[in-house]
């Protein structure tokens, strides 16, 4: 039986067949996009499914170059590429790749006069070695319009723990009312829960509809302003037994409203959710300028033993430095486990888990890590003294899984945030006050159990402990902040 998906990357809905997929050597997808006129940084993904190893390969995107303008160009998970804006639309090349994920994201602006449509995509000019291989290559659409509504890529593996998936709106209009249906296949995923986001503050009732679940905005801003942002999480979970794969998580029948309830002309900009056998994330962690070992946690969700996990980690170079790596307790196994600093940030390889790295040198010893939910990894940095207040992005590039066998699995990273704040702005408020100390002397007593990044802002003192001395050091802080206000 074909089984029909619908992908996207910020954008348009696309559908795919998946069986056919498979049934190609290598499928490359462009997998569309949205936004309205005179919207900047939409993104275009270009996906990309390879069963056999590529040695290398090119191919031209066009589009509407009047109306879509290139910003940029990205690196996906899969790595680094060669590209050329050309007078039609984009040159893409690169070599030796194996496995799936984004190729590359492309960053377009919309012609502030474009017309209200759909624009398409259009691959060309394929080229692949070795020319042995069978390739299956799609177009995709962008689509312009007042308004998009698109869920995130996200994963998780059958019968694992809760997972988020963010619903985020683009308008280029005051938005008061929302409404849509949320579209997914209900025997793989559950829906157990709505959340609010702090961008938009909107709380959502939902009820089951034959497909999914529909979605009213009930409560919070009466306007959400201009912007872009999530309006909410929609909280999952994958049925026991799932085949791994990747499920359409579709958004249709959308109501949108201004102030005065007039409606607000929006596309429904499709995700979707994939069950892979691991997926790696970030504890998301945070310091202030100038301080040193501040740490973040880099989990597993796998249901299979692993072998081997490897990964690029892009961050601030300028601002954050990586001090230290660690292995923890799920990963002690592993008699490899060593990073190196490469152009944009660094290269973790965890190898001898059962033998070897990922080139057929695995071995037959009996140590593994085993099927469980937690930390593999613990990342150590240093923030520049000067560095600017804000969130820095904690990007995976090349994230693999391997297990005993050698086999590469399904692997789905889940990007992180590290939060540079005020040295003791324990609640990230961006002021330093009586709740902070409160904070801080609550974890000290142990009445509080502190996510990464309170820690860290809680350790005033930069001693890696927090203790009296910080709850003095945030005093100082206090006061210092009151005399230069009088």
């Amino acid at each position: 039986m074909t089984r029909k998906f619908l992908l996207f990357s910020g954008g348009l809905l696309v559908s795919i067949f998946v069986i056919n997929a498979h049934a190609q050597d290598v499928y490359l997808k462009v997998m569309g996009g949205g936004g309205w006129p005179g919207s900047t940084d939409n993104v275009v993904s270009v996906y990309l499914r390879n069963e056999r190893y590529i040695r290398d390969f090119d191919f031209n995107i066009i589009f509407d170059v009047n109306v879509l303008q290139i910003k940029e160009v990205t690196y996906g998970e899969r790595g680094r590429c060669y590209w050329e804006i050309k007078d039609d639309g984009i040159y893409f090349q690169t070599g030796g790749s194996l496995g799936l994920g984004i190729f590359a994201n492309i960053i377009i602006d919309v012609a502030a006069n474009a017309s209200v449509g759909e624009y398409p995509f259009k691959i060309y000019d394929f080229y692949i070695n070795p020319d042995t291989l069978t390739v299956l290559a799609e177009d995709g659409v962008f689509s312009v319009n007042n308004a998009v509504l698109s869920s995130e890529f996200r994963g998780g593996i059958s019968g694992g723990m809760e997972r988020k998936v963010p619903i985020e709106l683009k308008s280029d209009q005051n938005a008061s009312g929302c409404e849509f249906n949320l579209k997914y296949d209900t025997d793989v995923l559950t829906v157990v829960d709505v959340l609010p986001t702090d961008y938009a503050q909107w709380e959502f009732s939902w009820s089951a509809i034959g497909s999914g679940i529909r979605l009213f905005k009930t409560t919070g801003p009466e306007v959400l302003g201009l912007r872009s942002g999530p309006i909410c999480d929609v909280i999952l979970i994958v049925a026991e037994g799932t085949t791994y794969g990747e499920y359409n998580i579709g958004i249709d029948n959308i109501v949108l409203t201004d102030t005065p309830g007039n409606n607000i002309s929006a596309a429904g900009a499709d995700g979707f959710f994939a069950v892979p056998h691991g997926v790696i994330t970030f504890m998301n962690g945070g310091g202030f300028p100038g301080s040193a070992g501040n740490k973040v946690e880099v989990h597993i969700e796998n249901d299979t033993q692993l072998a081997v996990i490897f990964f690029d980690l892009y961050f601030d170079t300028s601002n954050l430095n990586v001090l230290n790596l660690r292995h923890t307790e799920r990963s002690k196994s592993c008699i490899g486990f060593s990073w190196s600093t490469i152009d944009k940030g660094i290269r973790l390889v965890a190898w001898d888990c059962h033998g070897g790295p990922m080139n057929g040198r695995l071995g037959n010893n009996l140590q593994m890590i085993w099927p469980d939910t937690g930390s593999v990894c613990e990342i150590y940095f240093d923030v520049a003294d000067d560095a600017p207040l804000g969130e820095y992005n904690l990007d995976f590039f090349g994230a693999e899984l391997g297990d005993p066998p050698g086999h590469h699995l399904l692997t789905v990273p889940v990007d992180g945030i590290f939060s540079v704040l005020s040295q003791g702005d324990v609640n990230g408020d961006e002021d330093v006050n009586v709740i902070d100390l409160i904070f801080t002397i609550n974890i000290m007593l142990d009445a509080h159990k502190p996510n990464l990044t309170e820690f860290s802002m809680a350790d005033c003192f930069d001693d890696d402990e927090v203790n009296i001395l910080d709850v003095m050091c945030i005093v100082n802080i206090i006061l210092e902040t009151a005399s230069c206000e009088t």
